[in-house]
């Protein structure tokens, strides 16, 4: 599941750029969204390398039934990323314009889908650990199934957004389903979390 859910969530990351190239093979916006899109989901490396830290307390803690502890885990967590989150966003914000012209003028154009998409994979990167607390947890199908209806509504979406709106169409496709993807994770995750306290482990409820 952890390899079919990767796989899917790279299918959402280059939609946009395909569609956008079906619709306007040539055309310079393409590769000023290509590029946004890249500086956009640089983030991302924040969610990759906290995971990684915080992946193997999460699944002893899931072992444990501990809901206090992955609570504040959560927590602490979200307290290290929410800053640093905060303050890429107001460099894309602030600065994203001078950051595009780096790589030529004429992907300057891309800045307002820069915004959007900043935006979209922030919240990504926010909540990224519940689709992994779910599949630990034994529910594999939720993240999948989310991620396929997020990755089809995309692809829906993209078709008339970029047609009409072009690159901020494109970027518009992307976050929009992908918040509400990791929105309706956090929210599952949430519950199944809270649900550990009245399934404690047999040896945990005589020690109490």
């Amino acid at each position: 599941p952890l390899l079919l859910y990767s796989l899917m969530m790279t299918m959402h990351h280059q939609v946009g750029v395909i569609i956008l190239q079906v619709l306007f093979s040539g055309d310079p916006m393409v590769s000023a969204y290509a590029v946004a899109l890249q500086t956009g989901g640089f983030v991302v490396l924040l969610a990759t390398s906290t995971n990684r830290f915080y992946l193997p307390q999460l699944s002893v803690l899931l072992l444990r039934h501990d809901a206090d502890s992955l609570r504040k885990r959560g927590a602490r967590r979200l307290a290290v990323l929410g800053p640093l989150t905060g303050a890429y966003l107001v460099v894309i914000f602030v600065f994203g314009r001078q950051i595009l012209a780096t790589f030529g003028e004429q992907f300057v154009d891309g800045y307002p889908a820069l915004c959007i998409l900043g935006v979209g994979t922030s919240f990504s990167t926010l909540l990224s650990l519940s689709a992994y607390a779910l599949q630990y947890l034994g529910r594999n199908k939720l993240p999948l199934v989310w991620t396929a209806v997020s990755d089809g509504l995309s692809i829906a979406l993209c078709f008339p957004l970029a047609y009409h709106y072009g690159a901020t169409g494109a970027a518009l496709a992307y976050a929009g389903p992908l918040v509400m993807k990791f929105v309706a994770l956090q929210c599952h995750a949430t519950y199944e979390i809270r649900k550990l306290r009245q399934t404690l482990p047999d040896t945990d409820v005589a020690a109490q």
